[in-house]
């Protein structure tokens, strides 16, 4: 007969566990068998949200300390263009989230953006990167629970540099209208009163 694990650890074990999903989680990870069971049995087939991907002027060019130069395809182009230079996104204040559907904290976050974004009006743009991805999986995702922006895919994971999110997912960085970098927010943030304190820190703006 085999022998239960010691108590302790079961414990190690769990806390480990915990550590990683409050943490947020690498890209290298995405294949373990936590991941993968959490991010297909959780998600029923869903159509995908009718969100257009943002217009994006494809002359403009990258700003130091800011929005880069790099130009990615729409995961759901819709109505809306189906590539969009990030350096173009100029005008409005925007949150910019760095995602996986393979990555548990990105999943647990996204829902608070997605609210967020509900409420902000046309003051605050919001827009995903999902990284390293399957686009059927996150489709499926953001549909089944409505999240009201588009993402752009960046499969390979090349704006690791550009945007620096080598340290992991998820990232939220905050840009001002003219394009720079005024804030970062790197793991998942727990509710929609982490996310407000951040755009009213870094963009000035009140989300009620």
């Amino acid at each position: 007969m085999t022998r239960p694990a010691p108590a302790s650890l079961v414990v190690a074990a769990a806390a480990l566990v915990l550590l990683l999903a409050a943490t947020g989680c690498t890209s290298t990870g995405r294949s373990t068998t936590v991941a993968d069971t959490s991010a297909r049995s959780t998600v029923p087939t869903a159509p995908t949200h009718a969100a257009p991907c943002p217009t994006s002027r494809a002359d403009a060019g990258a700003v130091v300390g800011g929005l880069p130069g790099v130009t990615l395809a729409c995961l759901d182009p819709g109505t809306g263009p189906e590539q969009v230079r990030l350096a173009g996104l100029r005008g409005r204040p925007l949150v910019l989230n760095l995602w996986g559907s393979w990555c548990v904290p990105c999943r647990t976050e996204l829902p608070v953006l997605a609210a967020a974004a509900r409420t902000a009006g046309p003051t605050l743009r919001f827009l995903g990167v999902d990284v390293e991805d399957d686009a059927a999986s996150a489709r499926d995702f953001v549909g089944a629970i409505g999240v009201p922006y588009n993402s752009v895919v960046d499969p390979e994971g090349t704006t690791r540099a550009a945007l620096r999110w080598s340290a992991g997912l998820p990232v939220t960085v905050f840009y001002a209208s003219d394009g720079r970098e005024v804030g970062r927010h790197v793991g998942p943030m727990r509710d929609r009163a982490e996310l407000d304190a951040l755009v009213h820190r870094y963009l000035g703006i009140d989300l009620g």
